[in-house]
């Protein structure tokens, strides 16, 4: 029955992608020279969002004299959050740098104005770093250990109270650790604020921007192209490169038509935004920024999970060259799992999930951007 369900909606959906291809594809390109390069978020490559990590100690308020920057030697010493947000430098905690308490550090300096929003990300590929906020009289802000992906340090969502000259130090957790460090600050951008800078210049957008950008350009596509839903809601994860775009449906109004429709504008809709962002140069949208996985989940009004799925920008790429259908919807359907609202989920099947954390979906490092 499975297979017979399976290969009767699969000629459903041939049939639909052969009459609508060409109109799906239109309005993918009509709305995305409307929409593209013009819904900047500002927020960080390793965003968390509001709740943050469980890592962070409580700051202190002590004021603490922050480290003389050496004046010899290459490393990091300063940064630019006009110029620099959401770019990763590199740096080395050696021998050559300052030591406290047995560890190496090494200061970097910003400027920030008062009520600025930042998330500092401090990775490394062998070692374990720390990261450590200090304010422009000295006073630790904020510092963490293992607060971001692996051993990674990760201050999120730190607003910076007075305008001034702030300090990262850049350290390790145990003492006489020398490593190449990776630092990433970013400045998260109000909503109220997102329209200054959609008119900014694209190439300086981060990761989150990008893979945000892409959910807003497939979400207007998408609305353009199916008139029974809408995208309600759009989160992406830098850190594992992938996007999720959200689908509010009635189950009581649920037809296997619809759904095929459903099916279909998700299939196509990623693989023609996939194409179109790998093929245009237009000077606006840039391959790169493409999701690696793009995520369907479909919730009730009520919020419930009803299904969730995805694709990868491989399978995608492969459905443009090839047009096998067959082969591409399979992987839609392999990938599908049932939600505690649908009536074929079981808690604990293989095809099942009550979070939505499928394939390698980790929704403890997303960041919702609409």
């Amino acid at each position: 029955m499975l297979i017979t369900t399976r290969q009767r909606t699969t000629e459903m959906l041939r049939t639909t992608l052969s009459t609508s291809r060409n109109a799906l594809l239109t309005v993918l390109v009509a709305a995305l020279l409307i929409t593209a390069g013009c819904n900047g978020l500002g927020v960080g490559e390793t965003d968390t969002g509001p709740d943050g990590t469980t890592s962070t100690p409580e700051p202190t308020a002590t004021p603490t004299p922050t480290p003389t920057v050496p004046q010899n030697g290459t490393d990091l010493r300063s940064i630019s959050l006009e110029q620099d947000a959401g770019r990763t430098f590199t740096s080395d905690l050696d021998g050559g740098d300052p030591q406290r308490d047995g560890k190496y550090y090494e200061p970097v300096e910003f400027a920030a104005e008062a009520g600025t929003v930042v998330n500092i990300t401090l990775g490394a590929n062998s070692g374990d770093p720390m990261v450590e906020l200090r304010g422009p009289n000295g006073t630790v802000i904020d510092l963490n250990d293992d607060g971001g992906m692996g051993d990674a340090a990760n201050l999120t969502m730190v607003t910076l109270l007075e305008t001034g000259q702030y300090t990262i130090i850049a350290t390790s957790s145990e003492p006489n650790e020398a490593f190449m460090y990776l630092l990433t600050v970013e400045q998260f951008i109000p909503p109220e604020q997102r329209d200054e800078l959609y008119a900014g210049d694209t190439s300086s957008w981060n990761r989150t921007e990008q893979l945000g950008e892409f959910g807003y350009d497939f979400a207007n596509a998408f609305d353009k192209s199916v008139n029974w839903t809408t995208i309600s809601a759009i989160s992406t994860n830098s850190e594992e490169n992938y996007t999720v775009v959200t689908y509010t449906i009635n189950p009581k109004n649920y037809t296997v038509d619809k759904m095929v429709d459903l099916d279909a504008a998700m299939l196509y809709g990623y693989a023609g935004m996939d194409d179109y962002y790998r093929t245009n140069d237009n000077g606006v949208v840039d391959g790169s920024w493409a999701p690696e996985r793009l995520y369907f989940r479909t919730v009730t009004p009520e919020g419930e999970l009803y299904r969730v799925s995805y694709l990868t920008s491989e399978e995608a790429r492969t459905y443009m060259e090839t047009e096998n259908l067959d082969r591409y919807y399979l992987t839609l359907w392999v990938h599908r799992h049932f939600g505690p609202a649908h009536p074929s989920y079981v808690a604990g099947a293989d095809n099942a999930t009550s979070t939505g954390e499928i394939g390698n979906r980790d929704k403890s490092e997303e960041f919702e951007i609409r």
